[in-house]
């Protein structure tokens, strides 16, 4: 190892090592700094050696990163360069440090420093993943002319925030940019774009820039494009212009599918117009294509990988409302990513699911279910599970017929028969293959405060085979049965663990000792660390 990679790599290690120590941990404290003089690095200090240290070691601690280039700079006779500042920018881009790194950017361009276009792209990928869509376009503005270098990606990523966020005079001015200097559009920037601004631009500007991406040549789906239009007009009440949209946009050759046309014809019986509605299905059923799922599908995903859920559950409700075709891995996504900012519109992707006889995923059902729990929609979180009756009835159906059900669809009916309390029914047919995964969901709704069967919790606990790393559950059902004042299940449970694996009790006690500070019953808590302590005599027990 060389010796600048030696002193970088020594100097990161003392960092971690001592910042575990800090509360919180990994966070930059005097003593973290007093570390630093003990090791007795000023004379080798450079900005070479700051970025070593932060880039790859302290990329992800971004507190000990940041506090260890300010602490370079308060030494004597340092300066830092453009290839320090770049590695603390990397890292923070991974933060929500934007205070930070406003000022570091300041800072850099105050000293005239040349900084890669890759951080440039992080940064403002940073910008637009936490909604900061104003401050990525002023960066996009400081590095115009490397408008290629940057590539498309963070561009249409950028033109879509500026659209979704309502910067429609910089998204115009930012799809300029990119037509002149060749910077090829795509479907979701381009789309989702010209989808926000359609409310309240004219639509004239809408097809000079449709004609302006055509004359290009770019790779944009153009039925995509043609729904997004006419979806964007009729959300502004422009139903109207939607119609005389649809001919424009098929005379330019981007032709309207069904969706399109169908947007459109419900938009105008919302308004009672009934005679310009029947036109419109006249032209659909005469012009109108088939809509290719496949081009959804792609769009969808991407916006989902951009984290512009609320387009993307805009648009999938489109689909399903018109009971259009749609994978079931892109409605395992929707309603995942949906439900983390509005859990009960994902329910309605669910119900169109199961309306088909499909369900979801175990991952998509937990994520649903953590975000109902999170809202507080317990009576919708039982709803939902309520499919999962049918699916029990689906199930015999298909195993009398000789078909095996796969593992995912076992999966997800031992988590709807836990929620709706079969547990007989669960642990018969399928404990064998999922009665841990069973009873860790049973032990999260218990300390969700939505299900209260401390005594069937401690059974179906009782029946397994536990090591140590199955402790949480445990500890978890002792310190609820407590709370809710059952203590006498919880000594019964403790009793049980001493009997069958008693050495997960020191790490049971240690787990339900630091809840004491957050229990609404401390002194149950004391009685169950003195239970434990009885039922382990060599042990001492931390009851802090």
């Amino acid at each position: 190892m060389r010796p600048a990679t030696e002193l970088a790599t020594r100097i990161s290690r003392a960092l971690i090592t001592a910042s575990t120590k800090s509360i919180p941990t990994r966070t930059w404290t005097p003593s973290v700094e007093h570390t630093l003089h003990q090791l007795g690095c000023r004379n080798s200090l450079s900005p070479s050696l700051v970025a070593r240290v932060i880039d790859p070691f302290l990329l992800t601690h971004h507190s000990l990163a940041l506090g260890f280039f300010n602490w370079a700079s308060q030494q004597p006779g340092f300066s830092h360069s453009s290839i320090s500042y770049q590695s603390i920018l990397k890292s923070l881009s991974h933060s929500r440090q934007f205070n930070a790194i406003d000022l570091l950017l300041k800072q850099a361009k105050t000293h005239k420093l040349t900084l890669t276009i890759s951080i440039y792209r992080d940064v403002i990928g940073s910008y637009i993943k936490c909604r900061k869509t104003h401050n990525a376009y002023l960066l996009f503005n400081d590095v115009l002319l490397q408008i290629n270098e940057l590539g498309p990606d963070t561009c249409n990523s950028l033109l879509a925030a500026l659209g979704a966020d309502g910067y429609f005079d910089n998204g115009k001015k930012m799809f300029d940019e990119m037509c002149d200097r060749g910077v090829c559009l795509s479907t979701i920037g381009f789309g989702v774009f010209v989808w926000r601004f359609c409310r309240i631009g004219e639509v004239g500007k809408v097809l000079s820039m449709i004609d302006i991406v055509k004359a290009r040549g770019f790779d944009v789906n153009g039925s995509v494009i043609a729904v997004l239009v006419v979806q964007g007009l009729c959300e502004g009440s422009r139903v109207k212009e939607a119609m005389w949209a649809l001919d424009e946009l098929r005379n330019r050759g981007w032709k309207p599918d069904f969706i399109a046309y169908r947007i459109v014809a419900e938009a105008l019986l919302d308004l009672g117009n009934v005679v310009d509605r029947e036109i419109v299905l006249k032209k659909k059923r005469k012009l109108g294509v088939a809509p290719r799922s496949n081009d959804y599908r792609e769009f969808i995903l991407d916006m989902i990988a951009e984290r512009r859920i609320k387009e993307a559950n805009d648009l999938g409700g489109v689909i399903i409302d018109g009971n259009f075709p749609i994978e079931d891995d892109v409605l395992n996504l929707l309603i995942g990513s949906v439900s983390s900012i509005d859990p009960v519109s994902a329910i309605r992707f669910l119900n169109f699911m199961a309306e088909r006889g499909k369900f979801p995923t175990l991952l998509t059902l937990s994520n649903l279910s953590r975000n109902l729990c999170k809202h507080e929609k317990y009576e919708d979180l039982l709803e939902v599970y309520r499919h999962f009756e049918d699916a029990e009835r689906l199930f015999h159906h298909m195993l009398d017929r000789g078909v095996a059900p796969d593992a995912t669809c076992y999966s997800s009916l031992i988590e709807g028969l836990c929620l709706e309390e079969n547990f007989e029914a669960a642990s018969e047919r399928y404990a064998q293959l999922f009665l841990m995964q069973f009873a860790t969901i049973m032990i999260k709704l218990i300390a969700f405060g939505v299900f209260r069967r401390f005594v069937a919790a401690s059974e179906l606990l009782c029946s397994l085979t536990f090591d140590i790393g199955h402790s949480d559950c445990h500890t978890t059902l002792l310190k609820c049965s407590a709370d809710a004042g059952e203590q006498h299940i919880a000594i019964k449970h403790i009793k049980w663990i001493s009997e069958t694996s008693p050495s997960m009790l020191h790490v049971i006690a240690n787990g339900i000792s630091g809840s004491l500070s957050s229990s609404s019953k401390p002194d149950q808590i004391l009685q169950l660390l003195q239970e434990i302590q009885n039922c382990q005599p060599d042990s001492s027990v931390d009851d802090r």
